[in-house]
Order: C-alpha cells, then structure tokens, then sequence
C-alpha cells in the first residue's frame, strides 16, 4: 500500500477511534475508554510519524525491484554475468509493463542483471532489443546505460536505419464514407 494511501486509512482509523473512545468516556466504561483511547494515541503516534519520515530512493528502488521480481519472476531469468546488447534496433521503454507486453508477444524471456544501485531487464528478440532501467538515482549512469548508448551511436555511424525511421512515411487515406485507414511502412521485416 502507498504512502498516500495508509495515511488515509489511519486517518479515518483514528476518527473511529476517537468517536469510540468518546461513546466509551460517555456511558462510564471506564476499562473500555482505557483501551480506545491507548489504540487512539498509538494511532495518533504512528500517523504522524508516518506522515513525517521521508522515504529515501533507495527504498522505493527496492521496493520496486522486490515488487518486479516478485510479480513477474515465472519470465525473468537473472543473469550473474554481464549482459549483452546484440541488436542494432535498441529502445529502451519507460515502464516495466511494456517490457512484459513485449515479452509476452515475442514469446521470450526478460534478462535481469543487478548492480548496487541499478538493475536493468533486458529483452533480445530477433532484430529489436528493448531494455528497461530501473534506478536507485537518476543522476548516475549504469553500465548498461552506457552500452546502450554506445551501441544506438554505432548504429548512427554506420547508417543503419532503426525501426521508427520510416514513421514520417505513414500515409493517412481518407475514403468516400469519411473512414481513415493510416498505412504504414512499420511493420515486421519490411523495414530489412
């Protein structure tokens, strides 16, 4: 459960209790009030504490990780050893979600290899690598961040066209019943 959301449940946890120890204080239960009003000042307590203390990013890259390995642990094999790019097509996606899509559809495995403060998955299809970073902080580059980039500045030297150069291509037909079709050079292998 997110911050944002325990702070809301402890929140309406606290009326109750503060309602119920009132209810209590009123019909003279007095061992009752007691022990409302002990869970009361425990949940006061542990609400503004965490209300106050800030997660680092290193827990919440943690927490994410621990999430992704735990989640998604029947299609990713970890990898001790270090990692490889073989494609000339590289993209790298911004959420892991697209990574499990693609995997899904390319009915393929996702290579995990972890650093201290990183972890990259890595999916190699046949002409397209796809790769997502995960951080512990943005401001620091990763050993597959800088192969990744290396790699897409060999393909910019040696003019190999990527996947979505042709995207300025896509042609948008317009018939008589007002219907659009989008015709698009992108598609599988025809960009070989």
């Amino acid at each position: 459960m997110e911050k944002k959301n325990k702070l809301i449940v402890l929140f309406f946890i606290i009326i109750l209790f503060a309602l119920v120890s009132i209810i209590f204080i009123n019909e003279e239960l007095l061992s009752y009030s007691i022990l409302s009003l002990t869970f009361l000042g425990i949940s006061v307590i542990y609400f503004v504490c965490l209300l106050f203390v800030k997660t680092s990013k290193k827990d919440i890259y943690e927490r994410k990780l621990r999430d992704i390995l735990k989640t998604y642990d029947s299609i990713i094999v970890y990898s001790d050893g270090l990692a490889e790019i073989d494609s000339d097509n590289l993209l790298l996606v911004s959420n892991f979600q697209d990574l499990v899509i693609a995997a899904e559809e390319y009915k393929g495995v996702i290579v995990y290899e972890d650093d201290k403060t990183s972890s990259a998955f890595i999916l190699n299809n046949e002409d397209t690598t796809l790769v997502y970073l995960l951080k512990s902080d943005d401001k620091e580059t990763t050993r597959i961040e800088r192969l990744a980039l290396r790699k897409l500045s060999e393909t910019k030297k040696k003019g190999k066209s990527g996947i979505l150069d042709d995207i300025d291509k896509t042609t948008i037909v317009k018939l008589k019943n007002n219907k659009k079709y989008k015709v698009s050079p992108i598609k599988k292998g025809t960009n070989k």
